[in-house]
């Protein structure tokens, strides 16, 4: 286990979405798996945008809602981004071969995980998402495992 951030986190605006990030990236070790949850909006495919643009690959992250994984990879790392929201159980998660792909990630980003928390075993980080008080705020809980 290791502590990195405090439990909770307000982020006002897109710039400290991204220094947030950016600290994530500088500290989170290569094979992290991170969850995301949280509703419609609050701010988890952003974040994923955010911590992919600290190794240039930005402009690639797109929310993997239809796909359900997106790979972007460049700058000696690997990053896999899924969304399980159209899945509904944990063995369709193993179907689609998450699994395999989480493992030879250098990061792993999983939104809607609820369905596959089975499967993904107590090593992850979890975030969660949600609107804070402003329209710009978004607040963040974060469990380090």
């Amino acid at each position: 286990m290791f502590e990195v951030f405090p439990s909770e986190i307000r982020l006002k605006g897109l710039d400290a979405t991204r220094e947030f990030a950016r600290r994530m990236a500088e500290k989170l070790p290569h094979g992290s798996l991170v969850l995301l949850t949280g509703d419609v909006g609050a701010g988890k495919t952003t974040f994923v945008r955010a911590f992919a643009g600290f190794f240039g690959l930005a402009d690639e992250v797109t929310s993997p809602t239809f796909t359900l994984m997106n790979e972007y990879a460049g700058s000696g790392v690997r990053i896999c981004h899924f969304d399980l929201y159209r899945l509904h159980t944990a063995e369709d998660v193993e179907d689609i071969g998450a699994l395999d792909f989480i493992a030879g990630a250098d990061y792993a980003f999983v939104e809607w995980p609820e369905i596959g928390e089975p499967v993904f075993g107590k090593n992850a980080v979890r975030m969660r998402f949600s609107h804070g008080d402003a329209e710009d705020e978004r607040v963040v809980r974060v469990e380090m495992p």
